[in-house]
């Protein structure tokens, strides 16, 4: 049995089919994988998680600017045993979206594009497949499916994380790895000109229902101690120059000429970086500009 999903511009979320997979009776495991979390997006599934939390897992990607603090608080309170990805940069992120369990006859697996956030499961344009799976007829897909996810927490010690507690997610909320789901709204994609006629496109009527959720409560946060010296391998490298010359630390050589403190980002010996908004928004990204 399969079904596809194109969630929003029909009558259909993904809220249903997720509540679905975990509705299996005398299921032995769960699995959710998603880049993005919020506790209003968990809470939606917090019902179904919670008789069977104790079988249930979940794979959250931080340092994404989305996943919050508060999410994977709730996940803890629930009871899911939950792993945080952090890929170290965020130009890479852990992106993957599944929703996954199994009993001993039977198992189910809505694997597509929606994260486990409101907009993912009832409010944004998601497209997902709904699959009914056989454990004795497809054992070798489902070893696979749960052996790779195995596989990563062993192969990847130090990228994901297991949760444990409120004062190991407070020092993560300061290092700017997870965000505050009280403070302002996520990034969206949005566009803007100085000619408001050249936009005419009307706000897109689709078939969504969003639920209301009550606000987060912020987890407890410890007293902050005296700060540490840094260890080394906290330290992430941002930026580095080619070789520069003094015209490019501007350094001046005229006796009557000041120097003006200031290096062009340009020369640097990293790829991929624009350094017009890199340091803004990759870099400084969870300052308040």
């Amino acid at each position: 049995m399969k079904r596809f999903l194109l969630h929003a511009v029909n009558d259909e979320d993904h809220l249903a089919p997720a509540r679905e997979v975990f509705g299996l009776g005398e299921l032995q495991t769960a699995t959710i994988s998603t880049a993005f979390m919020t506790a209003s997006g968990l809470s939606l599934l917090q019902s179904v998680l919670e008789p069977i939390a104790d079988r249930a897992r979940i794979f959250v990607g931080i340092r994404n600017g989305i996943t919050t603090v508060q999410s994977i608080q709730k996940a803890l309170e629930i009871g899911c045993e939950t792993y945080m990805v952090d890929t170290g940069s965020r130009q890479r992120i852990f992106h993957p979206k599944m929703y996954y369990s199994r009993s001993a006859t039977r198992a189910k697996l809505l694997l597509g594009s929606a994260n486990l956030t409101m907009g993912g499961l009832r409010t944004n344009i998601e497209a997902s497949v709904l699959q009914e799976l056989d454990p004795t007829e497809d054992a070798a897909f489902l070893a696979d499916l749960e052996g790779k996810l195995d596989a990563m927490i062993i192969d990847y010690p130090n990228h994901v994380i297991r949760a444990v507690d409120a004062a190991q997610l407070a020092d993560l909320q300061r290092a700017g790895r997870l965000s505050d789901e009280r403070k302002g709204r996520p990034p969206e994609p949005a566009g803007s000109s100085s000619d408001r006629d050249l936009d005419t496109v009307p706000k897109m009527a689709l078939h969504t229902n969003p639920s209301r959720v009550a606000k987060p409560i912020a987890p407890p946060v410890p007293p902050v101690a005296p700060a540490a010296p840094v260890a080394r391998e906290r330290l992430a490298l941002v930026w580095e120059s080619n070789g520069l010359t003094h015209g490019h630390l501007n350094i001046p050589t005229g006796a009557n000429t000041n120097p003006t403190g200031s290096m062009p980002l340009g020369v640097g010996a990293m790829e991929g970086i624009d350094p017009r908004h890199y340091f803004r928004d990759e870099v400084f990204a969870a300052l308040d500009w």
